[in-house]
């Protein structure tokens, strides 16, 4: 059975939602994330135009106050991301960073180090899968000990979007593991813009070649 989040973000009991990718294409950024009822608990809205070089997302809740807020960044030579508690991006409210594994994998893993790791030689999260294989799993640290998951649904589960399952386990921080699957999520769908382009413009220098 369903349990809700205690009031500090961590969950009480073992947790069930639904994460939906609203108006569903190539440059959507809107994530849904409903209980059992149906009835929303959380979305990500854009604090930036949805175009800006600088990806600024927040995870806010169903009365639409921000919780978290998190932009894109360059981190030695890979882009991260820096995710704040709250509705500023203020240095003081780092709540932690997640930066892609710099290792060649066909499933991508992503690390989270929280401000509080100031050694960083280990991550205190990691999700590891895709959004092509349909699951995604989050692991405690360099563990596999799973604390929350992410399984696709049947086509037919959702009619506004493609539909997720999230298994969240218990004693853990909602807000964290949601904030670290959208970003997950970014990545994936930055990637695909940047695949579709590439793709526009080999199919325009193709067609230019046939007349030039």
């Amino acid at each position: 059975m369903d349990q809700a989040a205690a009031g500090n973000g961590v969950t009480s009991g073992p947790l069930k939602l639904t994460l939906t990718r609203r108006v569903p294409g190539l440059f959507d950024r809107k994530l849904h994330v409903t209980d059992g009822k149906g009835s929303l608990v959380f979305r990500t809205v854009s604090v930036r135009p949805a175009f800006n070089f600088r990806l600024r997302t927040a995870l806010a809740d169903a009365s639409g106050n921000h919780l978290m807020r998190f932009r894109r960044k360059w981190m030695g030579s890979h882009h991260g991301w820096q995710v704040f508690r709250g509705e500023s991006f203020d240095p003081n409210n780092l709540a932690f960073t997640v930066e892609p594994d710099k290792r060649f994998q066909i499933n991508a893993t992503m690390k989270l180090f929280l401000a509080a790791n100031s050694t960083r030689q280990r991550c205190d999260y990691r999700v590891q899968g895709s959004f092509l294989t349909k699951s995604l799993k989050v692991y405690k640290g360099d563990s596999y000990q799973v604390v929350a998951q992410m399984v696709k649904e049947k086509p037919a589960f959702s009619i506004g979007g493609k539909g997720y399952t999230i298994s969240v386990n218990q004693n853990e921080d909602l807000e964290l593991i949601l904030v670290f699957l959208a970003i997950r999520h970014e990545k994936f769908r930055v990637r695909r813009m940047n695949l579709y382009t590439m793709g526009i413009a080999h199919a325009v220098n193709a067609a230019a070649g046939l007349f030039f």
